[in-house]
C-alpha cells in the first residue's frame, strides 16, 4: 500500500516542478521510441536524460502497469468502460 502512496507522491511533485517542456521533443516509450526513453521494451516511463537508474525506470514502470491492470474491469460493454488508467511518467532535469 505504501508502494502506492509513494507513486502518487512521485507524480505530483514531478507535475508541480516539472519544466515546462514541448511534448513533441519526448520520444514515446509505448512506441519505437522506448530506448531512447532508457527502457529494453515498450514501457510507461520516459527517462532520456537518464536521470534514473535503469532498476528505478523499471520499478516505476511496472508501478504503472499495476495501475492499468488494477483500474481495468471485465464487465463492461464496451471498451472504454472496461479499459484501465493508463499513466505515462516523463523525467527531465529542472
Amino acid at each position: 500500500m505504501w508502494n502506492d502512496k509513494l507513486l502518487v507522491l512521485l507524480l505530483i511533485i514531478q507535475l508541480c516542478f516539472a519544466q515546462q517542456k514541448a511534448i513533441d521533443n519526448f520520444p514515446n516509450p509505448r512506441t519505437n521510441g522506448f530506448s531512447k526513453c532508457g527502457l529494453k521494451s515498450k514501457g510507461y516511463v520516459c527517462d532520456p536524460e537518464k536521470q534514473l537508474t535503469e532498476q528505478e525506470r523499471y520499478r516505476l514502470n511496472n508501478d504503472l502497469l499495476k495501475l492499468s491492470r488494477r483500474t481495468s474491469g471485465d464487465r463492461g460493454v464496451d471498451f472504454c468502460t472496461t479499459k484501465g488508467v493508463d499513466a505515462t511518467l516523463f523525467i527531465t532535469k529542472q
